[in-house]
């Protein structure tokens, strides 16, 4: 196990706020805190606040989708409470070897309740590892809310329904990358100041998104909106001043790819 792995699978637990904070006072029913590892708390909370662990999601689910496909796992983290868990599908290439993509599938999970128990569908370029989302992300075709831990059979074999569902569908779901592709671009820096203008994406990575784009055109790739987008987009993957918490970065990638399929 990684040292990535250990710290997301760590021990987590609810505790009773006054068995640790004997001589403080909690509001009104937040009585206990969800403790992370040996003594780190994320959250106050009540006692029947439903906390769902890492292992009891991850776990079942590996166990399944690779008894169907192979897969690499990337964890993303922050501050030890908010998780995503990224599948990459190894057995499901769309597009050439020279720059294709592969299905991807992310688990999200949180122990202070900031962010919504999902899963979601998305893909991954091998060209430079970039996590790409779904133009209108968010809707049913592209992830499902979980209610109970998929070590629940039930809740296990609803999302594999859905997921059977993406992977069958999956080059279909990729058509708006067509799109991009199909989409010239005759001047990298006004196209990629333009989209930074129209969107949420930091002014100040302009000149990194614009060193990406060409990099990308020396591999023998056509100048195109497919390289505008993921010259972006591989700022929000490996870029790290860029300092957004994942739902963030998310969210910003959806408005990226929604200006430039417009």
């Amino acid at each position: 196990m990684t040292p990535r792995e250990k710290r997301a699978y760590q021990d987590v637990r609810i505790v009773a706020a006054e068995d640790i904070l004997p001589d403080y006072e909690t509001i009104n029913s937040m009585t206990h805190c969800v403790v992370v590892g040996d003594k780190k708390i994320v959250q106050f909370c009540s006692e029947n606040y439903m906390l769902i662990p890492n292992k009891s999601i991850t776990k079942p689910f590996e166990e399944r989708l690779g008894a169907e496909h192979k897969f690499d796992l990337n964890i993303s983290m922050y501050d030890d409470r908010r998780f995503w868990f990224n599948y990459i599908i190894k057995d499901k290439l769309i597009g050439g070897k020279k720059d294709g993509i592969l299905p991807a599938i992310k688990v999200q999970n949180s122990y202070d309740g900031g962010l919504r128990y999902i899963l979601r569908f998305g893909f991954y370029r091998l060209i430079c590892s970039n996590g790409m989302m779904i133009p209108e992300a968010g809707t049913e075709e592209t992830q499902v809310t979980l209610t109970h831990s998929l070590g629940n059979k039930n809740e296990l074999e609803r999302a594999f329904d859905r997921i059977d569902d993406f992977l069958s569908e999956s080059k279909e779901m990729a058509e708006p990358y067509q799109q991009l592709m199909a989409q010239k671009v005759k001047s990298p820096e006004e196209r990629i100041m333009d989209v930074i203008e129209h969107t949420k994406f930091p002014s100040r990575q302009a000149e990194q998104v614009t060193a990406r784009f060409h990099e990308e055109l020396q591999l023998g790739l056509e100048s195109t909106d497919w390289i505008t987008y993921n010259a972006l987009n591989y700022q929000l993957n490996h870029n790290e001043e860029i300092k957004m918490q994942e739902h963030k970065k998310e969210k910003l990638d959806i408005q990226l790819l929604d200006y430039l399929i417009d």
